[in-house]
């Protein structure tokens, strides 16, 4: 009884932040460039954090792609700003071959 009440409140609360959080993503997203300020990069590394963190498809897509990249050539290199939360993403929800 009580797990569905909970299951419930999670999916909206869930809804809640990525809708807050889609505001934020809209105005940085992911890719980082040179000149980007440092408040903009640290602002991407926080949201893409979060966007991950909630597994918002947008963000799971970008890091199978930074991390198949990676797996193609070893000389290609994820932001060091997003290289943890890419990275876990990725792993938390690619497949035996990624």
């Amino acid at each position: 009884l009580f797990g569905a009440y909970y299951r419930k409140k999670s999916h909206s609360f869930n809804n809640y932040v990525m809708t807050i959080l889609s505001y934020s993503y809209n105005s940085v997203r992911l890719r980082e460039y040179a000149s980007d300020s440092h408040l903009t990069k640290r602002n991407r590394e926080m949201i893409t954090t979060w966007t991950c963190r909630y597994r918002d498809p947008a963000c799971i897509q970008f890091a199978l792609e930074r991390l198949r990249q990676w797996q193609q050539s070893e000389s290609y290199l994820v932001v060091p700003n997003q290289q943890t939360v890419l990275t876990c993403a990725a792993l938390r929800t690619g497949n035996q071959t990624d």
